[in-house]
């Protein structure tokens, strides 16, 4: 089965180039597309349509289930099921970087998941990018409380420099803050668009702090043993660097004892070097 896709008006290319870059992604946690069924062909164009396979199940948004994580009976249920749906995302992520993709737009809204199955699907590729050969690209735009200091700075800065793929894992450092107290790491504030970009890039340093971080980790999640709440804090800190250079990656991240028993990373194929296929094609292994 699959779900239909449309673009928006006036987004016919964003929704082209995604189904474009989908085309070149192969991996069990990234929305896969289909081709749409005969009789929609005849009907109507399909350049303005994307269809999405669905594993014959209604998908839910993680943003949906955010609210109801309250009524699990335990701390530790809440733990377990933030390490099962967001292990899932990590191992897209680690895929992603292999690819040398940018998702750029990454939120509860864009993490698809099968309630039958229980397998989590990234999607919405509208925004994401390829980078440069330096691993590098300048910012696509995102969703405010989500984007990484260096993606907000280019909003504020038309000279903002290019980011990495460092941008997708201070994303989901803010998903996994949401997942794991029940609310945003960084709300928004500001009458002014231009005001609440200022905002969110000054309080990504500023609330940028161990003791503010365990604080919450340590109210959210009552009961937890005190090595339990270490690891959590120290991900979190790891993610949400608001320093890119210093910003733990997908790898790093699916590595982190957090994660362990929970990620199973599948990277991107490596291309052979030019002297490996040459070999190949003279029947040499």
């Amino acid at each position: 089965m699959s779900v239909r896709k449309q673009a928006l008006k006036g987004k016919d290319e964003e929704l082209r180039h995604e189904q474009q870059l989908l085309s070149q992604l192969k991996h069990r946690n990234i929305v896969k597309t289909s081709k749409p069924s005969l009789l929609r062909r005849l009907m109507v164009s399909d350049q303005s349509e994307m269809y999405m396979e669905n594993g014959g199940a209604t998908l839910k948004t993680l943003k949906n289930l955010i609210p109801q994580r309250t009524a699990l009976p335990t701390t530790e249920q809440k733990v377990k099921e933030a390490k099962q749906h967001m292990g899932q995302v990590v191992d897209a992520l680690v895929y992603l970087q292999g690819k040398g993709v940018i998702h750029f737009d990454l939120k509860p809204d864009n993490i698809l998941l099968n309630p039958v199955t229980g397998r989590i699907l990234l999607a919405d590729f509208g925004l994401a990018r390829k980078t440069y050969s330096q691993g590098k690209i300048y910012a696509a735009g995102g969703t405010q409380g989500y984007m990484a200091p260096e993606v907000v700075l280019s909003f504020l800065d038309k000279n903002a420099p290019p980011v990495s793929t460092a941008a997708d894992a201070y994303s989901l450092g803010c998903i996994l803050f949401e997942m794991i107290t029940g609310s945003k790491y960084l709300p928004t504030f500001g009458q002014t668009e231009e005001a609440q970009y200022a905002s969110l890039y000054e309080r990504s340093y500023s609330e940028y702090s161990e003791p503010l971080i365990r604080a919450k980790i340590q109210h959210a999640m009552p009961g937890i043993p005190p090595a339990q709440i270490d690891e959590t804090v120290n991900l979190l800190m790891g993610m949400l660097n608001p320093d890119p250079q210093n910003r733990i990656g997908p790898r790093e991240i699916a590595r982190h004892p957090f994660f362990s028993g929970f990620c199973q990373p599948l990277q991107a194929p490596q291309k052979p070097g030019i002297l490996k296929q040459i070999k190949g094609w003279l029947g040499y292994k």
